[in-house]
């Protein structure tokens, strides 16, 4: 008898599913799931599940002196010496408190298997290190990719900024500040790749206005937010370190998505439609609250049917935009 004949036990199952992907990302069931009354769509497999055994990888390179500045790069074990591809850049998720570029490698695997060098950056923890270091550092882990680049496959103009969660943040703040000047001038950031170098952006799950999350969400995110900034009651604080009010005509091509019963949904939206209005190319996966519940990081949980969608979808732009 199967999961589904057995709802009992498939709740058990979903509950402990969903408490790992929460743990994996650090943040809570409660806080970033809407309230449903159906029972949660059967995840599947574990993502480790879905490696590719055709993809190859150097682990915990140093990028910078702190502890946790690290990455790995996953390439196609097809790859010679001296060849580049297009470079995906992915920051973890964690509240800016926990998780791993371990934790999302056998997503970054399966997107090195669909033709590109996949590079999955650690960053220093909140709240010892408080916004902006993160960014600081993802923008050092590209000036050391980029003087790199051949020994680790990298074409560096052809780059896509990605994250998931609180690495979706980083990423899109990272890109804002290398399409608009006057915000780099404000956060303290002197972008390290032109504007041109980054072909795209592709976020999942992530918080793009930190107002909004500790107003409206509030919860464990907000205390979330508060060990990343310092505080969760400086408006300007929190403006400076969302993504939608400082994004600009210039700002990349995006791919974004969000789950239908993740509380941080509206905010992807708005950010969706507030780029759509400056003109930039969005392409935005989502479903109404009408659709079954696809949870926070929904994106992660293979087995499902609109995630492997989400990941074919995110696969085009990504070659539409660096092709």
């Amino acid at each position: 008898m199967s999961l589904r004949d057995r709802p009992l036990l498939l709740a058990i199952a979903l509950t402990s599913v969903v408490a790992a992907a929460a743990a994996m990302v650090g943040l809570s069931v409660v806080a970033l799931r809407d309230e449903v009354t159906e029972d949660l769509p059967d995840p599947g497999l574990p993502m480790t599940s879905y490696a590719p055994k055709t993809v190859t990888g150097t682990t915990d390179i140093p990028y910078g002196k702190a502890p946790r500045e690290k990455l790995d790069v996953w390439i196609p074990k097809s790859m010679d010496p001296g060849e580049t591809l297009p470079t995906i850049v992915w920051v973890h998720g964690g509240g800016w408190s926990r998780g791993d570029k371990s934790f999302v490698a056998p997503y970054l695997q399966i997107l090195a298997d669909r033709g590109f060098t996949v590079v999955g950056i650690n960053y220093s923890y909140a709240p010892a290190a408080k916004y902006p270091t993160q960014v600081h550092e993802l923008n050092g882990a590209l000036a050391f990719l980029s003087a790199h680049a051949l020994d680790l496959h990298v074409d560096a103009d052809r780059i896509v900024l990605a994250g998931d969660s609180a690495g979706a943040q980083i990423a899109a703040q990272l890109a804002a500040v290398t399409t608009n000047p006057t915000f780099a001038a404000e956060v303290g950031i002197t972008p390290v790749l032109e504007p041109e170098q980054i072909s795209g952006l592709v976020l999942a799950s992530g918080s793009f206005d930190l107002v909004d999350t500790v107003t409206r969400v509030k919860g464990s995110v907000a205390r979330y937010v508060a060990d990343y900034l310092g505080t969760a009651t400086d408006a300007g604080l929190l403006r400076l370190a969302s993504v939608t009010p400082h994004v600009t005509q210039d700002y990349p091509p995006t791919w974004v998505t969000s789950g239908n019963a993740d509380a941080l949904m509206p905010q992807a939206k708005d950010f969706s439609q507030t780029l759509k209005g400056l003109g930039v190319e969005v392409d935005a996966v989502f479903y109404d609250k009408s659709h079954r519940p696809l949870i926070h990081e929904y994106q992660f949980l293979l087995g499902l049917e609109e995630s492997q969608q989400a990941l074919d979808s995110a696969v085009r732009f990504l070659k539409e935009r660096t092709g």
